[in-house]
């Protein structure tokens, strides 16, 4: 770092602030990935809430004064710890992740007074829920025996570590599927310490799938499920197997396309 830190200011002194109020309250919606967007507000304290997943959101608490660029703060993340508290800030840099029609707002005080309130503020996550889908034309494509399977990774979860709570799969045949998690994209290894199996299940579309009017795609849900999973490449990724039980083979292209969709509660 370059420059000179004055330090706090002298105990009892009000923090100066050009807006001339005790507190802001500032919303982002996050629908698209915040990287270090700048607030210009002065404060002593950041509280947060969220009504997405907390992983991921932060902020850089910058004292201009300071001497330093906003780059040399380490990012303070608000699962670790909230409200942040410091002697002084005169900016904020707050990074999110993009979460679809989620609302991250900021509660900025100043002096002792405002913080002590907030103190009896808690935060409670509420318990939210996301969704993987796979694509017909990318994943899933090839012919499958009986008994084999196709390795898919599934990008787009909000965190790394995750619970599965729901499945719905639709498909071109009605055939008896396992689906197949692991930890990272090596999936299954003969040596046992290699291997990454992290939990499974049946859908057997033979057995309970259906179909609207009769015809067309093969339909099943599955729900209640309690499947704590975590990807340990950390490249927000869900690693799946699609197994097929059935003695019929699953086909290729066109005429076997299947669509997976992952319902799961982020976790930390």
């Amino acid at each position: 770092m370059t420059g000179t830190n004055p330090g706090p200011p002298a105990p009892g002194l009000p923090i100066p602030s050009s807006q001339g109020k005790p507190y802001n309250i500032k919303s982002f919606p996050i629908d698209t990935a915040l990287a270090d967007f700048e607030w210009s507000i002065t404060g002593d304290f950041v509280h947060a809430h969220c009504d997405g997943v907390y992983e991921g959101v932060g902020v850089r608490l910058y004292d201009e004064a300071a001497g330093y660029t906003y780059q040399d703060f380490d990012i303070s993340y608000f699962n670790q710890r909230n409200p942040i508290k410091i002697s002084r800030f005169t900016k904020l840099y707050v990074t999110a992740p993009a979460q679809a029609g989620k609302t991250l707002t900021l509660f900025v005080g100043r002096e002792a007074s405002v913080s002590a309130t907030s103190q009896t503020v808690s935060v409670t996550v509420t318990q939210s829920f996301s969704k993987v889908r796979s694509d017909k034309d990318a994943h899933f494509t090839g012919a499958i025996a009986q008994n084999a399977k196709e390795d898919e990774s599934l990008t787009g979860l909000l965190t790394n570590k995750i619970r599965i709570t729901g499945i719905t799969l639709q498909s071109d045949q009605a055939l008896d599927y396992r689906l197949i998690f692991w930890s990272t994209d090596g999936f299954d290894n003969t040596d046992l310490d290699l291997d990454e199996f992290a939990g499974e299940t049946e859908l057997n579309l033979a057995s309970y799938g259906w179909r609207a009017g009769g015809a067309n795609q093969y339909y099943m849900d599955l729900r209640g499920l309690d499947i704590d999973y975590q990807d340990d490449d950390a490249t927000n990724e869900l690693h799946v197997s699609l197994q097929n039980l059935s003695a019929t083979g699953k086909n290729a292209g066109a005429t076997g396309e299947v669509v997976l969709e992952v319902t799961y509660e982020p976790r930390t």
